[in-house]
């Protein structure tokens, strides 16, 4: 699916820590490395940013909107995305087991080589792309969707609920 709009990210993107983040902020153009922390984000747009080896699964993400993102290697278990935007993200070689996305916008996110299982989606989706990702247990449902792509390892007891074509976005 080559229509998906790849992140537009710097070719040198300054050392970030989301330790230090505060809430109510736009964070751009930062790369976040090998991190773990109990820290809570919320309030916050990443835009032009690059998650690589961060393991969120100690974070609680709220009020969250990514942008023109890369995340890379990271462990994002059962994230919760409710009315935000993802836009212009790629998801390679990561792990979103139990990822939960309501009512929310995405729009060119591609998901590559990924653990997707157990994800539950309800969302706007254009130029959406499941590329060699797991998405066992899977459930896409009352989804609009407008160009959606999916070539996946494994479907093993996933479902796909199509009610709507998505017209315009």
């Amino acid at each position: 699916m080559n229509n998906i709009k790849k992140p537009r990210l710097k070719k040198n993107l300054d050392k970030g820590y989301l330790n230090e983040i505060k809430g109510s902020d736009i964070i751009c153009d930062l790369s976040f490395s090998d991190e773990k922390s109990l820290n809570d984000i919320k309030d916050i747009e990443f835009n032009g940013c690059l998650f690589k080896n961060i393991d969120f699964s100690d974070y609680r993400l709220k009020n969250v909107d990514f942008i023109n993102c890369s995340f890379e290697s990271c462990n994002l278990p059962n994230m919760d995305i409710c009315e935000k935007l993802i836009s212009r993200c790629e998801f390679i070689n990561s792990s979103l087991v139990g990822f939960s996305v309501i009512e929310s916008n995405l729009k060119d996110v591609s998901f590559y080589n990924s653990n997707i299982s157990y994800m539950n989606m309800s969302s706007k989706l254009k130029n959406v792309s499941f590329t060699n990702s797991n998405m066992t247990g899977a459930r896409l449902f009352e989804n609009e969707f407008s160009t959606m792509s999916i070539r996946v390892r494994k479907t093993r007891c996933a479902s796909f609920l199509v009610e709507k074509p998505l017209s315009h976005f």
